[in-house]
């Protein structure tokens, strides 16, 4: 950071996050080992897999990734819950290594033509109803492509009705593509993950012969359902090469699929998370203020010595045993704060 100029908020939050960080030793030696390993070799890992329980710290331990990362002199990007499908993933990635002095221009350009193509269609009079369906039918086409791809990928394809969707939407999309005269624009309502990876992997192989790349996807139980038939297309080549400069993370409650990833094995690390080790744990709460004995032990007991748990049971540093907090309300709202049904 040049002298004189002063952290921002976030900036700040993540110094102190990462401050407050406890245990995960060995880990954090394996990614930073790893980073500074030669692209050439044979030790050099370009996935590691982070899985485990709610609470127990992946998300934590990827923002703390990136800290070593820029440390390292490294870029990084991260996707979560919030995108919905593989192009949103692309576009999030790219406006975070953009914001980093490094955008990735041609994809860019592809992204802003679909996203201005879509707004054209859409403000047509005589387009028919439901445009942004048919639109996202490109999507989905991509998308049902890569999920038959993966082994046990086709069940799930095969639940979905393809004829009725055909025979509904059929005269919709004959009128999309009569108002489609650009060959290209073309191309990106036929087939948009198609159209558009090759330019991502391609800018993003370019960023990467200037500095490492670190991607990270948290929340992989939401997300994997997409991007990971993507993710295996990449790395099988499928949409052109990618520079061994770039690293990716992926962290969710579950373990990758070695019906899927065996075979990347030779490259790939897996980081099981368990809750923490008691000194760990209680490293933790001393950093927290939390001296006395009798509530570091009803701490311990209640959390589970999951990270999210301690810090929510530390928060006010308590002295007496009885203020302890029952921590089930906010671990209940935590996990799951994106499960739409109200059962």
């Amino acid at each position: 950071m040049p002298a004189g100029k002063k952290l921002s908020i976030q900036e700040t939050i993540r110094q102190r996050q990462g401050d407050a960080f406890v245990g995960r030793t060995e880990e954090l030696k394996r990614f930073r080992d790893n980073l500074a390993l030669s692209i050439d070799s044979d030790q050099r890992c370009f996935v590691f897999a982070i899985s485990g329980q709610g609470g127990v710290g992946k998300t934590s331990l990827l923002h703390r990734f990136r800290r070593i990362a820029a440390e390292d002199g490294a870029l990084s990007a991260l996707t979560d819950h919030g995108e919905t499908d593989v192009i949103e993933a692309m576009a999030r990635i790219a406006t975070q290594l953009a914001e980093q002095g490094f955008p990735l221009k041609e994809f860019e350009s592809q992204h802003r033509a679909y996203l201005q193509l879509k707004q054209r269609l859409e403000a047509d009079p005589e387009a028919p109803q439901g445009i942004s369906m048919i639109l996202g039918r490109a999507l989905a086409k991509g998308a049902l492509h890569l999920g038959r791809s993966v082994p046990g990928g086709d069940i799930i394809v095969g639940m979905l009705d393809e004829d009725a969707i055909q025979k509904k939407s059929g005269e919709m999309i004959s009128s999309m593509l009569e108002k489609i005269g650009n060959k290209n624009e073309l191309r990106l309502a036929q087939d948009l993950i198609g159209a558009l990876t090759p330019l991502f992997l391609s800018d993003l192989s370019q960023v990467a012969e200037q500095r490492q790349v670190v991607l990270c996807f948290d929340t992989f139980e939401r997300t994997g359902a997409f991007l990971e038939p993507w993710l295996i297309a990449v790395l099988e080549g499928r949409y052109g090469d990618l520079s061994p400069n770039v690293v990716l993370v992926i962290a969710g409650c579950n373990d990758l699929d070695p019906n899927h990833w065996n075979p990347y094995n030779s490259v790939l690390v897996r980081m099981p998370f368990e809750p923490l080790e008691e000194p760990e744990a209680r490293d933790f709460l001393a950093r927290k203020g939390v001296q006395n004995e009798e509530v570091v032990e009803v701490i311990l007991r209640l959390s589970g010595r999951l990270p999210l748990l301690l810090a929510t049971l530390a928060e006010e540093a308590p002295s007496d045993p009885s203020k302890v907090g029952d921590p089930s309300g906010v671990a209940v709202e935590r996990f799951l704060r994106w499960v739409e049904s109200p059962r």
